[in-house]
């Protein structure tokens, strides 16, 4: 009786650990994956083209968006008046990157295809304020274009997502 219920312990105990390995999987990994939709040519047609030849990439804007500041701040972001892009050189892989910095309120970050590139879609902080950001790495770079203020810390916003992947859908490496 003693060994069939030390046998059924260290079963349960077995399972148990299995249930929180799954569960911490899941909490770190960003889900589901979402594709955006294909975004017409003629919505981006008319913005304005932002270059960095130092890092040798190039995307379009908003129009109506002014850059605040020209080159590539020390903490590495560039500001617009409506977003903000930031590129930060690392080791990590995007999504310990992502788990890292990514506030824990609640929203659930998105993981996204855009092109043959991986992004993940989600909530974290510039400057202090609330960000919806949308970020992808490439050669040891992580590239975090961000929209802010939010009004709801515990969602994506559609419009903001809508402008990220308006913005992304233009972006591309010039060297």
């Amino acid at each position: 009786f003693v060994i069939a219920s030390l046998a059924i312990v260290a079963f349960l105990y077995y399972q148990n650990q299995q249930l929180k390995i799954m569960l911490a999987n899941y909490q770190a990994t960003p889900t589901p994956i979402v594709s955006p939709e294909p975004l017409a040519e003629a919505e981006t047609a008319n913005w304005k083209t932002y270059t960095n030849s130092r890092l040798g990439f190039s995307f379009r804007y908003p129009q109506e968006s002014i850059i605040k500041s020209d080159n590539l701040n020390v903490d590495g972001s560039t500001e617009f008046n409506d977003f903000i892009i930031l590129v930060e050189k690392t080791s990590d892989t995007l999504t310990n990157y992502v788990t890292k910095l990514k506030d824990t309120n609640g929203a659930v970050p998105l993981t996204k295809n855009l092109g043959d590139k991986q992004a993940i879609e989600w909530i974290g902080s510039f400057k202090n304020a609330p960000t919806h950001y949308l970020s992808f790495e490439d050669n040891g770079y992580i590239y975090n274009f961000g929209v802010t203020p939010l009004d709801d810390m515990a969602k994506l916003n559609p419009n903001n997502t809508k402008l990220l992947d308006q913005i992304l859908s233009t972006f591309e490496f010039t060297k």
